[in-house]
């Protein structure tokens, strides 16, 4: 079938390419899903595909977050190359689940956009993984956080709009854009770190309040 050929195409093009930013990380994550919803992969496939498009897209934004102040990959401590490898482990922990439940969508006769929908969780990894590099590499820099461009926020991005830490105050209290533990889960987002010489927030971040209620789970805990 011409569509199977285009898809091959497609994940070949892919594969191929080096991600250069959260665009190119989603659409290697949705050529993944599509070659599996349509047949092209068998579990196997499409799990080797996911273990490698979540390792080398965690990898360049580790690295773009580093970049930020100025951290060139090669300049990596061994304890922050360890954590990048622990998200990316953590990450692909829930492969499977992502599989099982394109599995039952397709069964139940859903949609593809379905299965999109559910990919923008892990593509969120992208750019929690920039600015957890941002916290843990930039220690000293002073971050504020940015609201992203929609319209609508939850609570807690509210809440930490315009608030300056040190980067280092933010990884300490485990708070940053995209994060899991946000009310908006991060997803669709757009908040960001911004480097500032504006003055520090006097106090303490503020108790997330998702944290006052659920344990913290990964981002792609919803498979």
């Amino acid at each position: 079938m011409d569509i199977l050929k285009e898809i091959a195409a497609e994940l070949h093009y892919l594969k191929d390419m080096l991600f250069k930013s959260q665009e190119s990380y989603r659409a290697d994550l949705r050529a993944n899903a599509r070659a599996l919803w349509s047949g092209v992969w068998d579990f196997f496939d499409f799990f080797v595909a996911m273990q490698a498009s979540v390792q080398r897209g965690f990898t360049q934004a580790f690295y773009e977050g580093a970049a930020t102040c100025g951290v060139r990959p090669d300049e990596l401590s061994a304890e922050e190359l360890a954590r990048l490898q622990s998200e990316i482990v953590l990450e692909q922990q829930h492969i499977t689940g992502l599989a099982d439940f394109i599995g039952e969508v397709k069964a139940r006769g859903g949609k593809l956009a379905e299965v999109f929908t559910r990919v923008e969780l892990w593509v969120n990894g992208y750019a929690e993984t920039r600015a957890l590099a941002q916290m843990l590499v930039c220690s000293d820099v002073k971050l504020k956080w940015v609201l992203g461009v929609r319209l609508v926020h939850c609570r807690d991005c509210l809440m930490l709009n315009g608030r300056v830490y040190r980067a280092k105050i933010w990884a300490k209290y485990d708070i940053r854009p995209q994060h899991w533990d946000l009310e908006c889960r991060g997803l669709h987002c757009g908040c960001h770190f911004e480097e500032t010489d504006e003055p520090v927030t006097p106090g303490f971040p503020p108790q997330l309040s998702s944290r006052k209620e659920l344990v913290r789970e990964p981002l792609s805990a919803i498979p």
